[in-house]
């Protein structure tokens, strides 16, 4: 049976961390939801945990695979995905009870295929930054894809997918995956495409999205590698924009 939200959780090496998380989604407010987690290839206890805690909620399905990188984790949940919207949560991180409810609610009632939310960053030594992910002055119940990728290739919105609701259609219908040869600068070859790709897109004025600062990360482990990578997303959204025949509308 189809959910109306599938929460995909990318986990790697993050035992510290996860039981937060899952436990973040269990306890959701909006109860049709399925739970997704991709434990990829970890060597701590991050699958020994995941799998307790699918015995306790027949909601999560855990996904056990070879170690790929985040976004081979972030595929695999897509592939397994039911859901009609589909939210990505790193497996450090987690959020707040009404996260998905409100994000869930605005794209129904509006008939949205993304919703953008805010976030906010945390450290384990307890700090936070409240960080909203839409520019000031675009106050319209939605927008189409344009007006946002305006103000996105002008740094106004972020290009993680974390603070973003998609519908799984978009992935599908426009064979849009997480580059797997990518793994600095994955979300900005992917987020413009699903923003090109949409046909109504809004926000909600919430943050309920807790961002964890962990250097060891699935998201952050590979940061030192050289800045080819980034060029690597580009070259991957000027292709994916030039077939559509918009390459020219963003040039320059």
């Amino acid at each position: 049976m189809k959910s109306r939200v599938s929460l995909i959780v990318a986990a790697y090496n993050v035992e510290k961390y996860i039981e937060r998380c899952i436990r973040s989604c269990i306890s959701q407010s909006f109860k049709d939801i399925e739970i997704i987690a991709v434990n990829d290839g970890s060597t701590d206890g991050t699958g020994s945990i995941l799998e307790k805690l699918s015995e306790e909620d027949d909601r999560i399905r855990v996904i056990n695979k070879k170690n790929g990188g985040l976004s081979s984790a972030r595929n695999a949940g897509i592939e397994a995905a039911r859901g009609i919207y589909l939210q990505h949560i790193d497996g450090d991180d987690w959020i707040e009870k009404d996260f998905i409810e409100k994000s869930l609610k605005k794209a129904e009632e509006k008939d949205l295929d993304i919703v953008i939310s805010g976030i906010i960053e945390d450290d384990d030594m307890g700090n936070t930054r409240k960080i909203e992910d839409f520019p000031e002055g675009l106050e319209k119940e939605s927008y189409d894809s344009y007006a946002v990728l305006e103000k996105f290739f002008h740094s106004r919105i972020s290009h993680s997918v974390v603070t973003k609701l998609v519908k799984k259609s978009l992935y599908v219908e426009n064979h849009i995956i997480h580059p797997e040869d990518i793994s600095l600068g994955e979300d900005l070859s992917v987020t413009p495409r699903l923003f090109l790709a949409a046909g109504k897109i809004g926000k909600i004025d919430y943050a309920g999205y807790h961002y964890i600062y962990n250097p060891h990360s699935i998201t952050k482990k590979n940061l030192g590698i050289k800045i080819g990578q980034v060029f690597k997303a580009f070259e991957v959204i000027e292709d994916f924009f030039r077939k559509r025949g918009e390459a020219s509308r963003y040039s320059g």
